[in-house]
């Protein structure tokens, strides 16, 4: 199972600040086992590290796209000629 401590980018997980409520956490877990019990069978070739390091990636994408989706990213800015040139 994913474990916040396997993450290479440390206890925070490469976030700013580090500091999660408990209930994040909590989320983050459900949905790292939900996606841990979908993947064990056809990952079986991994390696337990390997197969966390999976899980953890994918756990870390799926709230990346899911902060996306509730607007709460920073937008970076358009190519193109700068507003008001």
């Amino acid at each position: 199972m994913y474990d916040e401590r396997d993450d290479p980018r440390g206890p925070a997980g490469g976030r700013r600040g580090g500091d999660m409520d408990v209930s994040s956490v909590a989320k983050r877990e459900a949905l790292a086992a939900e996606i841990a019990e979908r993947l064990r069978r056809v990952c079986s070739h991994l390696s337990e590290a390997q197969f966390r390091q999976l899980v953890g990636d994918i756990v870390a994408t799926r709230r990346r796209f899911a902060e996306i989706d509730a607007g709460s990213s920073v937008r970076r800015p358009k190519d193109g000629p700068a507003e008001g040139s």
